[in-house]
């Protein structure tokens, strides 16, 4: 679910396409705000991240039946205007959350959404459990922002190295 106003110009509301397309889905990631420009799932702006992403999942859930993974990343800043990073996914009625990473230097956030779903992707087709999973999405998700251009290239030892130590301020490559 990747709602970009700016780039849907296809005469008829979200709402009216993406709920079919995405009844087929098995694994699904995007935003709350998506959410409710697809679905109308207003989820209470006062909740927490983990309770936004629950309230979310439930709502989508019995929009989605079939669902058997959704996952989010949320972006943030610390109280020092850092950049910070949360992951979450619901499997298996199951929801995890990784702890908020402070992010210590940004060279570029495009795709890291993408990066993220990669991670989420890797982690589902090695058989990972929900843990493994969000934390190798969220090592991808973080690790694109030490990378230039919407791509990313993450080996499975940069993983587990941030998977073990999180994100440090220096060059492990």
């Amino acid at each position: 679910m990747n709602y970009r106003s700016t780039l849907w110009n296809y005469g008829r509301h979200p709402s009216e396409i993406m709920p079919e397309l995405l009844g087929y889905c098995d694994i699904i990631t995007g935003d709350i705000d998506t959410a409710d420009t697809y679905f109308g799932i207003k989820t209470p702006a006062d909740l927490s991240i983990e309770n936004k992403f629950r309230f979310c999942c439930e709502a989508l859930l019995k929009k989605l039946p079939a669902l058997k993974i959704i996952g989010m990343s949320f972006r943030g800043t610390n109280e020092v205007q850092q950049p910070t990073y949360q992951c979450a996914i619901c499997m298996n009625q199951e929801i995890i959350l990784t702890p908020v990473y402070t992010i210590p230097q940004t060279t570029d956030r495009i795709g890291s959404g993408d990066a993220f779903m990669g991670g989420l992707l890797f982690g589902f087709l090695q058989e990972q459990n929900a843990k493994q999973i969000i934390y190798t999405a969220a090592a991808c998700g973080v690790l694109k922002h030490s990378m230039e251009g919407d791509f990313s290239i993450i080996s499975i030892g940069e993983i587990n190295q941030f998977i073990q130590s999180g994100p440090v301020n220096k060059i492990i490559r």
